[in-house]
């Protein structure tokens, strides 16, 4: 099938943020190849935001699937019944799951589009969801990288290789926004900032506080500016590490996804473990040093070219918990590892 033959198509990646910005080239891909083609996106209401204003992306369907499990059916029907007549209507030739699970499945299911494009069931996050899909889609062996993955759908039509880009962009209130927060805290014109995300949506994925706080004072007395980002429920946490240093960090004002963005985008370099921020970080060609522990650096590191890993392979590595006993893992990256990796990017 050309994807010059069709004229509506959906691609299905509900959340969380770093999954999304790993599904943005599928988009640009898309529509670089035909232009003319109307790309809807239907995602996690609480993850929109770093979708709404990308250039590759014509129409954006939300969902609240976590409001439907906290709910009785009977509750949470009339929301479930509205999304079914929204992505009937839409009337989609083509339907891309890129999540792989039951409830995206589902989804794809429910739009009765003629062709249903999902991972073949080795590769489906969940094993039902290959039940859902009506055409099966298996990555090449050196498609390694979780983006790669994604790309290879687009080989069934015909589309191989070629250029693209994320697409995303933030607003001029955006940008004001960051600009008054980089006033205030005296960080214009300074290239010498280093932005630090302690969080993660995985404890196992968190270094720990006190190595942050200790990692913070070196580079402020190497004249770093530091600041640490943070998202919902993490302020804690940062909290933690300023009251265990002993030269201040900055704490990044409290922000929306898109200014977030904006934000990352003036750091010289992005310090984070495997979160959502990081591979924003990526996108925007921010340099990254990563820090990873439960995940696959191979599978979900940061994209592309001028950033850094830490990860030390373990027996259990790439076990994917969300909660363990030890997580050695992450125990096991020390403060002086980080700082050399740190020295290895040039910051002026």
């Amino acid at each position: 099938m050309k994807i010059q033959e069709v004229k509506n198509i959906a691609i299905i990646r509900l959340g969380a943020i770093g999954d999304i910005i790993h599904a943005l080239p599928v988009a640009s891909r898309i529509k670089n190849e035909n232009p003319q083609i109307k790309i809807t996106w239907i995602v996690e209401k609480r993850h929109v935001y770093i979708i709404e204003n990308n250039k590759n992306i014509d129409r954006i369907i939300t969902t609240d699937t976590k409001s439907w499990r906290r709910q009785s059916l009977i509750q949470s029907w009339p929301q479930i019944k509205r999304l079914i007549k929204k992505i009937k209507q839409s009337k989609f030739d083509v339907v891309l799951d890129l999540q792989g699970l039951i409830k995206s499945g589902i989804i794809s299911y429910l739009t009765a589009a003629k062709y249903r494009l999902g991972f073949n069931r080795p590769y489906c996050r969940e094993g039902l969801n290959y039940y859902f899909n009506n055409i099966h889609i298996t990555p090449a062996i050196d498609d390694e990288h979780i983006i790669d993955r994604n790309l290879a759908f687009l080989r069934y039509f015909d589309i191989k290789g070629g250029q693209w880009n994320w697409g995303i962009k933030t607003t001029p209130a955006d940008k004001k926004y960051i600009d008054d927060f980089w006033t205030k805290e005296g960080l214009v014109g300074n290239k010498r900032i280093i932005g630090i995300n302690p969080g993660a949506g995985w404890i196992t994925k968190c270094w720990d506080t006190g190595k942050y706080a200790i990692l913070c004072d070196k580079l402020a007395q190497k004249d770093y500016k530091v600041i640490l980002t943070w998202g919902p429920g993490e302020q804690d946490t940062v909290d933690k590490i300023v009251d265990k240093t002993t030269n201040k960090p900055i704490i990044a004002c409290n922000t929306t996804v898109n200014q977030l963005t904006e934000l990352i985008s003036r750091c010289s370099l992005y310090v984070a473990g495997d979160t959502g921020p990081l591979h924003i970080a990526a996108a925007l060609g921010v340099p990254t040093l990563a820090l990873y522990g439960p995940s696959s650096p191979i599978r979900n590191g940061p994209y592309g070219q001028g950033h850094k890993i830490i990860y030390h392979e373990l027996s259990c590595s790439n076990c994917y918990k969300r909660k363990c006993a030890s997580i050695e893992c992450m125990e096991l990256i020390s403060v002086e590892e980080v700082l050399q990796a740190i020295r290895c990017f040039s910051i002026d």
